[in-house]
């Protein structure tokens, strides 16, 4: 009988004994057998799982989306605080070597029979030396009139605006940083001028109107009782004193706003008469100059309905400028982040009622004498906001809650 040699490996259909080796593509009896699509299936997403894992990064991104703005936000509003800190600096350097603040509006001027004095420079131009400009400030001839007739838009005096040839235009158009607010947008526009002077955020308080009889008509104000000495735009000479000296400062300077916020106007002729549009870029002409509490120019303002686009237009649209309509200076009467008002043939007289404003939440940063800033919020109440604006009042309370 012929010999075979063994044969290795197990019989079909049956399972090794001992090992762990198992055959490619080999099954249990009754097992059903598997498909390459079943296991193409098992290695991808469905459908439906696929949306859910949308559904779910929406969500996420719902959520996450405010904390960011908001963190951008706080980020911009304590840049913004930063600039202040640095005009701040820059006042008490302005201080310490000419012994005063700067008043409003300097320079020769060109005043006109309104009284509306466009050919005068501002305290932020005075300020550039001192706030680390000094080319800038080497730059601009304050011999000159700041502002030519070239150039005006239909709704402004001859005059008030700064054209592209004028010998300062170059200087007027520079960006100084720290003169605006980064929460603030704005586009560059012809306002102001064909130079299209560069805009500022930040507004000088000059106190209560000269008209003002005090917060409760009990006594009269010091006439312009802020910090920044406004000059009547008629003549050369400020009002109520040539200097402002820090120890004029009864009321104490952490007492006492210095600078303050304000929005650059972008509203269009449109948005002007649109009531929707925010306030804070609209003017409404409240009647005539006269002796009056803070409240009741307050009360005047609230209900005065005619809008004059001719008053917001310019605000903040010219660092450089004194003339009473860009705004570099306001009237502490109006509430924060409210409509702005101005009185007839009150432009020489500190009753151009600019409101306090920023695209901040809430409130705006405001510059103390001290050099200190503080986010005052917009429900702080009327008597504390007015006794801020005041240097020397004597008033209960006079601190930012």
């Amino acid at each position: 009988m012929r010999d075979f040699p063994a044969r290795s490996g197990c019989p079909e259909g049956r399972r090794p004994t001992g090992g762990s080796l198992v055959l490619m593509g080999s099954r249990r009896p009754g097992e059903p057998k598997r498909s390459a699509v079943m296991v193409r299936k098992r290695g991808g997403f469905t459908l439906i799982e696929l949306l859910v894992v949308i559904f779910i990064v929406g969500i996420l991104v719902a959520l996450l989306l405010p904390a960011v703005q908001r963190a951008r936000e706080s980020a911009r509003r304590m840049q913004c605080a930063n600039n202040l800190k640095q005009i701040g600096i820059g006042l008490h350097h302005y201080h310490d070597a000419l012994r005063t603040f700067p008043v409003s509006m300097v320079g020769p001027g060109r005043p006109l029979a309104a009284g509306h004095g466009t050919g005068l420079y501002s305290w932020l131009a005075l300020l550039l030396p001192y706030v680390e400009q000094s080319p800038l400030a080497d730059s601009i001839n304050f011999h000159a009139n700041m502002a030519d007739a070239g150039g005006q838009g239909a709704y402004l005096n001859p005059g008030a605006v700064i054209s592209r040839t004028h010998r300062n235009a170059a200087a007027a158009a520079t960006v100084v940083p720290i003169y605006l607010c980064p929460s603030d947008a704005f586009t560059a526009n012809d306002n102001m001028g064909t130079a299209r002077p560069a805009p500022c955020n930040y507004c000088g308080n000059t106190g209560w109107p000269a008209t003002a009889t005090g917060v409760d008509g009990w006594r009269r104000s010091s006439q312009h009782n802020g910090v920044i000495p406004l000059v009547n735009p008629l003549t050369p000479i400020p009002w109520h004193r040539s200097e402002m000296r820090i120890d004029y400062i009864s009321d104490g300077s952490s007492n006492t706003i210095a600078v303050t916020e304000r929005v650059i106007s972008n509203a269009s002729l449109n948005d002007l008469y649109d009531p929707n549009y925010k306030d804070t870029e609209k003017s409404y002409c409240a009647g005539f100059a006269s002796a009056k509490t803070l409240a009741r120019y307050n009360r005047s303002c609230d209900i005065a309905d005619f809008i004059d686009w001719r008053y917001t237009r310019p605000h903040g649209r010219a660092w450089i400028s004194g003339w009473t309509l860009a705004a570099n200076t306001y009237a502490h009467v109006r509430p924060i982040n409210s409509r702005n008002c101005h009185l007839h043939g009150g432009e020489e007289d500190g009753t151009n009622l600019v409101s306090p404003s920023s695209s901040h939440d809430g409130g705006v940063n405001a510059l103390m004498a001290d050099g200190s800033v503080h986010f005052v919020m917009e429900s702080i109440e009327m008597p504390v906001w007015w006794a801020l604006g005041s240097r020397d009042g004597a008033e209960s309370g006079a601190e930012i809650p």
